[in-house]
């Protein structure tokens, strides 16, 4: 029975190979989790005790299993150890067959135990026909001698991951392929790979192509709204990196598609300008000036300045940005800009001005309402017992103010209800009068509220 080595990242996710390389029979079975350390420990083995097979995960816990397989390449007693590497499904079996794997052979999620089987047999029987490393004159091809090794395995882990460029190069071979499913997760991966260039922004990225090869792929499986999407945001991109002939024809290729699409360079001038990068908001309307509408431009720069604390500077220095980046065409438009802008700021002052009239109007009509309740007399008089009359009682009762009720119906007349409290309280020797100090004053309103809490 051939000696096995078990790599992944931990033994639970191990669990379905051990127990089908037990079934067939298997008796040598080790494991680790790093791929480092177990390179630096298959290094130091004699020839005659390194495992007949090798079969590694995808995630381990320090390197990736395709890492890991190209590392061993390097070394010259390690590359005739068959390795089987092991991926999550078969899309990325496509993914290491384009990049160039290095493994055996590769097996992807789910697999069936006869097919582990037939290929973990089938490898350990071919071990002694793999091909030695060749050799120069001088002594041991570079690429796979000690040397290299040592160098690639004191390197830092992070650095042996896949590139954003790597899966980039994949998404495009399944475009040309016709595998659009592959090319779509492919050039996902590229774009979460990538550094956001929009913490970045004037760096070179590959979220822009990658971009243009999801719209691609989207169009021909017939989506062309996600087409489009992805057009948009190829386009924003290479406004976002400066890379203005490409954005400029993505952009128009857009708007044939959907002629109601955002502008990508005016959305970006914006953007600078709310950041006072007065310089970049006008390279931005310069780049794109012939594909934004004259009106758009002057309307939207416009209202970002009106809306600043200090709209008359934000303007003058927009203005002179302007001037400095396109010259006589940045003149004319900057008087456009501020054309617009005195327009809208006539417009603002009319409109405040007609809604303070409106609130003043308002307070007038309530305050003549208040004092008009003020100068009408209760509907009922305390009786010479100092009890509520009858009415009042009625209207308690029933939560009218008087036979028809009213636009008040339902609600109490609180200065019937409190007339007689305050009568009996008024009559207290402990009563306040108009100079009364604050004890006397709290005295009052808690007797007041206890008569209330009694009624």
């Amino acid at each position: 029975m051939p000696k096995i080595l078990l790599l992944a990242s931990d033994e639970r996710h191990a669990l379905l190979e051990k127990r089908a390389l037990r079934d067939m029979g298997v008796s040598s079975l080790d494991f680790m989790d790093s791929g480092m350390a177990a390179a630096r420990l298959l290094a130091d083995e004699p020839s005659d005790e390194l495992p007949d097979v090798i079969i590694c995960s995808q995630q381990l816990h320090d390197i990736s299993g395709d890492c890991f397989c190209n590392l061993l390449r390097l070394h010259p007693r390690l590359n005739a150890v068959p390795t089987l590497l092991i991926l999550s499904n078969d899309t990325e079996v496509e993914h290491c067959k384009t990049l160039g794997f290095k493994a055996s052979a590769v097996l992807g999620r789910p697999y069936s135990t006869e097919k582990l089987k037939d290929l973990v047999f089938s490898l350990a029987a071919a071990r002694p026909k793999l091909a030695t490393p060749s050799r120069t004159e001088s002594g041991a091809n570079e690429t796979t001698s000690v040397a290299a090794f040592e160098k690639a395995l004191a390197a830092s882990p992070a650095k042996q991951e896949r590139r954003p460029e790597d899966y980039y190069r994949v998404g495009r071979q399944s475009l040309l392929e016709g595998r659009w499913n592959d090319a779509i997760g492919a050039f996902h991966m590229t774009l979460d790979n990538a550094p956001d260039t929009r913490e970045s922004p004037g760096g070179q990225s590959l979220n822009g192509e990658a971009e243009l090869g999801l719209a691609a792929a989207w169009k021909k499986k017939g989506d062309i709204a996600q087409s489009n999407r992805h057009l948009a945001n190829a386009a924003e991109n290479f406004v976002r990196t400066g890379q203005w002939k490409r954005a400029r024809t993505v952009y128009s290729r857009l708007l044939r598609e959907r002629p109601s699409a955002k502008n990508p360079f005016l959305a970006q001038a914006q953007q600078a300008l709310r950041q006072k990068r007065h310089a970049d908001a006008a390279r931005y309307l310069a780049e794109g000036f012939e594909l934004t509408p004259d009106r758009l431009a002057y309307d939207k720069i416009a209202q970002i300045c009106l809306s600043d604390a200090m709209p008359d500077d934000m303007l003058r220095d927009m203005e002179s940005a302007l001037i400095d980046v396109m010259g006589e065409r940045g003149t004319r438009l900057a008087e456009a800009i501020r054309k617009r802008y005195q327009t809208l700021h006539e417009k603002r002052e009319t409109w405040r001005r007609e809604a303070e009239a409106e609130r003043r109007r308002k307070v007038a009509l309530l305050l003549g309402d208040r004092e008009e309740t003020l100068q009408e007399s209760p509907a009922g008089t305390p009786s010479d017992d100092g009890t509520a009359p009858d009415n009042a009682r009625a209207g308690m009762r029933t939560g009218k103010n008087g036979p028809a009720g009213g636009r008040n119906a339902g609600a109490p007349n609180w200065r019937e209800l409190t007339a007689p409290l305050t009568a009996d309280v008024q009559d207290d020797e402990n009563t306040p009068d108009s100079g009364g100090d604050l004890l006397s004053i709290i005295k009052y309103t808690w007797k007041l509220a206890k008569k209330c809490k009694a009624l």
